[in-house]
């Protein structure tokens, strides 16, 4: 028999790789644990967002305000050169003093000078407006507009520049925060053009009225770059059809509706009859969206029935909402149905490309609808976004379809996909997948991949890759970022109900353990009741190891699921009588009232739970294979990447039991004390654990876990593995990326501005966000003395509260109540040292994060004096900006001191802790005084947690810095 061959275990999560490889001829064993950031903040926190989404946002703003003030430039310069703006600065300044809205009022009556017409023009160029076209999307808008002109309306004025100079009068009517459309700032411009030309007829001539227009009113048409829309998956040149396309809506309802599947009580899932389906396309076709209740009354189910949608719309199904959009009366009617593929194509495609006067005119001109049907068609809103198929692939998939095969193929038949001719295997060549390579959509993934990648080239490269690898994956890396802010939820709500348990049972056992805690999780869960015999179970009853047990439902010998949808808290007589059978195998036959009985009590609990009640036998035949293969598409994307590193010997297995497999091997008390107690989760080298129990996750293991269960696993690989292990363990240095990327925000968006005072800046704060320590930095004393006056009033004393009610800010403060101004913001006075100047010293702004800080001695006569320099992100990217080194070995004003080290976010030192030399990773620092933060290299949890967290001086810190390759090996660096 031939020697077995070496095994690297891979546990994959989500900013997590641990390794393991296993040797068991030469018994060694290998291992480590990479972390590296997510391609995401936030991730597993419920409020996870991609990294380049905060800079996108800041992108986009300073593009929309570059547009405006170049607007604005040509605009001035335009009328600059018809004499409709002066070049005197003088009669500019004298120009923007008046009051534009009185000017908008009075121009449309009386004459108005060129000057005084060119300052409306700007006035209404800066105050455009939105347009409908954007509007589409947020219908509160679009209400707030329409009640808007009802009021324009109701006050009998002439155009909203009237409104608001009529507002002026009225200080109850608010100018400012109200939205206004494009529409009708252009029609008033309109009007006063028409107005004012009876008096200017030379200057104000129709080429003039296009310019002007052209410049204030132009909208840059959204365009959907055809080469941003994705490849066919079928066909490899076709690009993908829209979700608008008829031909597409119709191939996804009827895709969703062949995946349905039905799942009663007694029996086993089925997809739906002939009759079911069509009379479900019947309803879809006529209804834009079917909820899952009204699927329940169109198939008249039982209650007892679920319904498996295999989808993420957990709303429901979605309709044919393109054609009954368009056969409303006032588009086209029945006249749409007897419309060519073509036509409808064409149609949707001008839709989705054109904006809404370009859409009017095609309608009248090129579909000949009336000027009010053209309108409307303009107004609709079309589904948005792309299907992952073609309408070359969709034509040949869909009379499949048609005829009820589902999208893909299952164990029973073949799929439409199949059906048409199309493979959907993919090449498996190492060129084909090397070309190939981090392609995922998921940025979490994506990110995974990369390091994943490096990671397998720096182990092949220190031992060989002559060996087989086995891989897992997490939950959270399958699914999408709202799939991680459900199960950061899900994980959220067992913490808490957890932790509740444990504060019940603290006064009833002691000490209170898992076990324990899961049985009264289950008591809970069945209402104190026993669900085999249905009798009534006390605390005490349930928690009593003698009278009480956790039965698994379907046998652990057949099922290997250990999880708590399969176990029950029963009387130990009951359990013992139930033996290693399933409910049905042990009362169906013998007693099929009792078995009813059971039944009927578990249709409160868990739907999982209530399944396997009424199971009638468990997983004999293919248990060992179904939990050892995993097929799902990260899995096999990542089983790509290895593959494309040399590595052919390959599989991915299901994780789901790995956790409770290595419990029973109890590798949990081989991991080494740490320097504060953390639990066994919370030290990055469980990682390193899970991938040695996933090289052991294999048939004869697993038949010897399933066996021997609930006793641990007490044989060893070869004699004095857990001695190996331990030291292991105890020896690892987790090696993390270092975070040196010049990236991010600079500085914060607070515009700071400058004071008399040397370190003392203004900013202006929102009153509502006003704390009890900021009321007496108010820079104004009347302003000031009317917000502690306004305290006052409400029984608030600023000298001796704390915080602030915001219930207090619902009466407005008035900064003249006559007027009715309030006081919405105040200025604030703020001392700070970071605050630094930029654009030549006319704005201060907060340096962002910090880069780098370096580290200097200083010689002294008595001690060594060290010293530290902060560089942010800011000060980063000038160095780079002006060709310096980004990291400076000489203090900026002691050339004579000598430099020792930098660090950066990431970067590794080792720090006496305790008598002994330990691995510490460094966070941040506080730029003010030099204080550095640390965090022990092993540990999980966040930075701010101060398990885990020292803090050290420039002159305390006794350390030297280290680097930890991929593999944790230690290498010394000069700084």
């Amino acid at each position: 028999m031939s020697d077995p061959t070496p095994i690297l275990g891979l546990k994959l999560e989500a900013g997590t790789i641990g390794w393991a490889l296993v040797d068991l001829n030469h018994r060694t064993i290998h291992a480590g644990v990479r972390v590296f950031p997510t391609g995401t903040e936030h991730t597993l926190t419920g409020k996870e967002k991609p990294r380049a989404e905060t800079r996108r946002w800041a992108r986009l703003d300073r593009r929309n305000r570059r547009r405006r003030k170049q607007r604005c430039k040509r605009l001035v310069r335009l009328l600059t050169q018809c004499g409709l703006w002066p070049k005197q600065r003088e009669l500019q300044a004298n120009l923007l003093a008046m009051d534009p809205y009185l000017l908008r009022r009075d121009a449309l009556d009386g004459q108005l000078t060129p000057h005084q017409f060119g300052r409306i023009l700007l006035h209404l160029a800066k105050r455009r407006g939105r347009l409908h076209a954007s509007l589409k999307r947020h219908p509160a808008t679009s209400e707030t507009f329409h009640q808007l002109e009802i009021r324009v309306e109701e006050t009998h004025a002439r155009t909203i520049g009237e409104f608001f100079a009529w507002s002026r009068l009225h200080p109850h009517e608010p100018i400012r925060r109200r939205p206004v459309s494009r529409h009708m700032i252009e029609s008033e411009f309109n009007e006063i053009w028409r107005a004012q030309k009876k008096y200017h007829r030379q200057l104000l001539s129709d080429h003039l009225y296009g310019r002007l227009h052209r410049v204030m009113f132009h909208q840059r048409p959204y365009r959907y770059p055809r080469q941003n829309v994705g490849w066919c998956d079928l066909e490899p040149n076709d690009r993908r059809a829209p979700r608008a396309d008829p031909i597409a809506q119709r191939f996804a309802m009827l895709a969703k509706v062949n995946r349905i599947e039905l799942a009663a009580s007694n029996r086993k899932r089925r997809r739906l009859d002939s009759e079911e389906r069509e009379l479900l396309i019947d309803v879809l076709a006529k209804s834009r969206q079917v909820s899952i209740s009204q699927l329940r009354l169109v198939l008249r189910l039982d209650d007892s029935v679920r319904v498996h949608l295999h989808n993420k719309d957990t709303d429901g199904l979605t309709g044919l909402t393109t054609d009954l959009t368009m056969m409303q009366p006032e588009l086209f009617g029945d006249s749409w149905l007897i419309k060519s593929e073509t036509e409808k194509e064409g149609i949707v495609h001008s839709l989705l490309t054109l904006n809404s006067d370009e859409i009017c005119q095609w309608a009248e001109n090129q579909l000949g609808l009336s000027r009010s049907s053209a309108k409307a068609l303009s107004a609709i809103e079309l589904q948005r976004g792309y299907v992952r198929y073609g309408r070359r692939a969709i034509e040949r998939l869909l009379p499949f379809l048609e005829d009820g095969y589902p999208l893909r193929s299952s164990a029973d038949q073949p799929g439409a996909i199949e059906r048409a001719g199309y493979s959907g295997q993919k090449s498996t060549s190492v060129e084909s997948l090397q070309t190939s390579q981090h392609k995922h959509p998921d940025p979490v993934v994506r990110t995974t991949q990369i390091e994943l990648r490096k990671l397998l080239q720096a182990i092949r490269r220190e031992y060989g890759g002559d060996f087989q690898v086995r891989l897992e994956i997490a939950e959270d890396m399958k699914v999408d970022r709202r799939g991680r802010e459900r199960i950061a939820v899900r994980r959220r709500r067992i913490r808490q109900r957890r932790a509740q348990a444990r504060k019940a049972l603290e006064g009833v056992v002691d000490p209170v353990t898992v076990e324990q805690i899961d049985r009264y999780v289950l008591w809970i869960r069945q209402n104190g009741k026993c669900v085999y015999t249905g009798h009534d179970m006390d605390l005490r009853t349930a928690v009593d190891p003698q009278q009480s047990g956790i039965d698994h439902v379907l046998p652990f010998h057949e099922s290997l699921d250990d999880s708590l949808a399969n176990k029950v808290l029963c009387f130990r007589a009951a359990s013992q009588a139930k033996g290693d059978r399933t409910v049905y195998q042990w009362q169906a036959e013998s007693s099929p009232a009792m078995f009813r009985q059971i039944c009927s009590r578990g249709e409160g609990l868990p739907y999982a739970t209530y399944r396997r009640l009424k199971q009638k036998r468990g997983y004999p035949d293919y248990t060992i294979r179904k939990h050892l293969l995993d097929d799902h598409h990260v899995s096999k994307s990542m089983r790509d990447i290895i593959i494309s590193c040399g590595f052919r010997d390959v599989e991915s297995i299901k994780g789901r039991r790995q956790c409770r497999f290595d419990r029973m091997w109890q590798f949990d008390q081989c991991m080494p004390e740490t320097p504060w107690p953390l639990d066994y989760r919370e030290d990055y080298r469980h990682h390193a654990v899970d991938a040695i129990a996933i090289t052991l996750f294999d048939r004869p293991h697993l038949l010897e876990w399933a066996s021997g269960y609930p006793k641990p696993v007490t044989t060893e690989l070869w004699p004095g593995f857990r001695s190996q292990l331990t030291k292991l363990l105890r020896d690892m240095h987790v090696s993390h990326k270092t975070q040196k990327k010049v990236g991010g925000a600079l500085h914060e968006k607070t515009i700071y501005g400058e004071t008399e005072e040397p370190g003392v800046y203004v900013v202006r704060r929102d009153v509502r966000l006003l704390s009890a320590s900021l009321i007496k930095e108010i820079r104004d004393p009347s302003v000031r003395e009317k917000i502690i006056n306004h305290l006052i009033k409400h029984g608030i004393d600023p000298e001796k509260s704390r915080a602030i009610p915001t219930k207090v800010w619902d009466e407005p403060v008035w900064m003249n109540e006559s007027m009715r101004i309030p006081i919405r913001k105040v200025r604030v006075l703020r001392r700070d040292a970071t605050i630094r100047p930029i654009r030549g010293g006319t704005a201060h702004v907060k340096p962002g994060n910090l880069h780098h800080m370096c580290l200097f001695e200083m010689p002294d006569k008595r001690r060594a004096k060290c010293m530290t320099v902060s560089v942010d992100v800011l000060e980063a990217a000038r160095r780079i900006q002006a060709g310096e080194e980004i990291v400076q070995h000489q203090h900026p004003d002691m050339p004579e001191a000598r430099f020792i080290m930098s660090l950066s976010k990431g970067e590794s030192v080792m720090i006496e802790w305790e008598g002994q030399e330990q691995l510490f990773r460094f966070i941040t620092a506080a730029s003010t005084i030099g204080r550095m933060y640390f965090v022990h290299h092993a540990f999980k949890g966040s930075w701010s947690d101060s398990r885990g967290r020292i803090g050290r001086g420039p002159n305390s810190l006794q350390a030297r810095k280290v680097t930890i390759d991929r593999l944790g090996r230690v290498r010394r660096t000069a700084g």
